[in-house]
């Protein structure tokens, strides 16, 4: 006996409405569904789409890897995949799952079997076919052992995955696992002929079977992208999707720069707004702001693999003297909330308690019971981000008031990334991204296996809660199961959650039907340009 999980309507997995792809496309097209516009130009008729024009779009961070398995979770790296490539399925900005290369999925009583029924006639863009067995060896690709892709230990709980024809894909687990479709499902799937023709090079050169296909990109460079004329999504004018002929994305991490050259047109789409710029934008006739469900946390991290801060004592000295709602109010114009754990508000696994204390006499007593009754010099190193730059003033003034006297290193974020994965930082600031999907999209900061835990924090009794949380389908079990990891986290003093600011995009008026999946994604297939 299996329970069936898709019947041409999503799983609802928080609270809301289901609705399918197709009710999904329209409303969001309408703009009331993954996105709310203020602002926005009311959709047109089919018959008034405007096919053609280029969308160039500025992104926070630029793009690292055109492989996902090489990824070194940038912004650009996100959004750019989800127009390369397709998945199992896609998540709504209110964490509904709705199909995309997967049709209908059932799961079998014990929970340990996922059947997928799949689409058929998908190419890749170099002519090869997207089935069953493509599916497979990406899978097996991302959960290797050794793999560098980032979400693999949460994909090492498959214990088989098999093919038993072209458009039906058999995956059975280890153990049951409640956010595993949550996981599989939005993996970007490559193409295994172009992998193993271009080997390394593949990072350079996508091939996927997304709405756009690779044209040009550099590290460092503007990458470009054109319309895939052989896409098997068909537009309501009976021609495939995408409407639009080209894509553009540039890295521009400062955020008056993206903003101003918004403002001049030079790009129809920003990928954040300042909070300090929402008020005057808003106002522009030129513009659209679009309040997504995403939200970006900001985290202090502590390495506690080496002196000074494997000291614990020493790290809840740091914790202590953090007024981390002086920091989230003076970074976010009113629109942040301080967090114990990167999980948004809004979400049914949202948790504001217990959170680290602000306490600058208790602070100066750690600082002593840690053996530091003078005082100690350590070093912060940040990305050079305007956001962090601000955060690390702060911090550091907070810092040096009880003693821990901090010098800032500001460093370009490929140098800062080599520095902490090497385990060689000592104090440093981390951007992620929070979504309502499921709490286990946050696990990778305690994951010994994981891209995302640059720190190299390990506790074992924070992994054995995340695995007990996962084996159960009871919401309120896995809440509480999450709330004594918030507690742990928070006395071992190693990520200090700061607080999250909700993610706010801006683009031109002429773009239409934009939608915003799996928080803050671009989706891009339905976008076409009024002008």
């Amino acid at each position: 006996m299996v329970r069936d999980q898709h019947d041409q309507s999503p799983v609802k997995l928080l609270a809301g409405t289901p609705i399918s792809r197709r009710h999904f496309l329209a409303l969001t097209a309408a703009g009331a569904a993954a996105m709310a516009v203020r602002g926005a130009k009311p959709a047109l008729a089919d018959d008034e789409i405007k096919r053609g024009g280029t969308l160039r779009g500025a992104v926070v961070g630029p793009i690292t890897s055109l492989d996902p398995f090489t990824s070194k979770l940038s912004s650009g790296d996100a959004i750019t995949y989800r127009s390369l490539y397709n998945s199992l399925l896609e998540i709504s900005g209110t964490g509904e799952l709705i199909p995309e290369l997967a049709t209908k999925w059932t799961v079998s009583e014990d929970g340990l079997t996922y059947t997928f029924n799949l689409q058929s006639g998908v190419l890749f863009h170099d002519g090869t076919t997207l089935d069953a067995e493509a599916i497979k060896f990406n899978l097996e690709r991302y959960k290797a052992e050794g793999s560098s892709y980032s979400g693999a230990d949460r994909l090492r709980v498959i214990s088989t995955i098999e093919a038993p024809d072209a458009q039906t894909l058999v995956i059975t687990l280890a153990t049951p696992n409640t956010p595993f479709l949550v996981n599989v499902g939005v993996i970007p799937i490559v193409s295994p002929a172009a992998v193993d023709a271009l080997g390394e090079d593949f990072q350079l050169k996508a091939v996927g079977s997304g709405p756009f296909k690779y044209e040009s990109w550099e590290p460092g460079s503007t990458a470009k992208f054109t319309r895939n004329e052989q896409y098997w999504e068909t537009a309501p004018d009976g021609q495939p999707f995408p409407y639009l002929d080209s894509l553009v994305i540039e890295g521009a991490p400062d955020d008056s720069v993206r903003l101003l050259n918004l403002r001049s047109g030079q790009f129809e789409v920003n990928e954040r707004v300042n909070p300090r710029d929402i008020a005057s934008i808003s106002s522009d006739p030129n513009i659209q702001v679009i309040e997504t469900a995403h939200a970006t946390p900001y985290i202090v991290a502590l390495n506690p693999t080496k002196a000074p801060f494997d000291n614990k004592t020493l790290r809840q000295a740091v914790s202590s003297a953090l007024d981390r709602q002086a920091i989230i109010d003076n970074i976010s114009f009113g629109t942040g909330y301080t967090i114990p754990i990167a999980f948004p508000k809004g979400a049914w696994f949202y948790i504001d308690a217990p959170s680290p204390v602000y306490d600058v006499d208790a602070a100066k007593k750690l600082l002593a019971d840690a053996g530091y009754p003078d005082g100690i010099d350590v070093t912060f190193s940040i990305i050079n981000r305007p956001t962090d730059n601000q955060i690390a003033q702060i911090v550091k003034a907070q810092l040096d008031s009880i003693g821990i006297r901090t010098t800032i290193d500001v460093l370009e974020r490929t140098t800062w990334v080599d520095l902490w994965t090497a385990r060689n930082g000592q104090l440093g600031i981390l951007q992620g991204g929070m979504t309502p999907t499921d709490p286990d999209s946050q696990s990778g900061w305690w994951s010994d296996t994981s891209l995302a835990n640059y720190a190299g924090y390990d506790n074992p009794k924070i992994r054995e809660l995340i695995e007990q949380a996962n084996e159960t389908t009871d919401q309120a079990k896995r809440l509480e199961l999450w709330k004594e990891v918030t507690a742990l986290n928070v006395d071992d003093a190693v990520y200090i959650f700061i607080g999250a600011i909700p993610t706010t995009m801006a683009t031109r008026k002429i773009v239409t039907d934009l939608e915003t999946v799996s928080g803050y994604n671009w989706e891009l297939r339905a976008t076409w340009l009024n002008q």
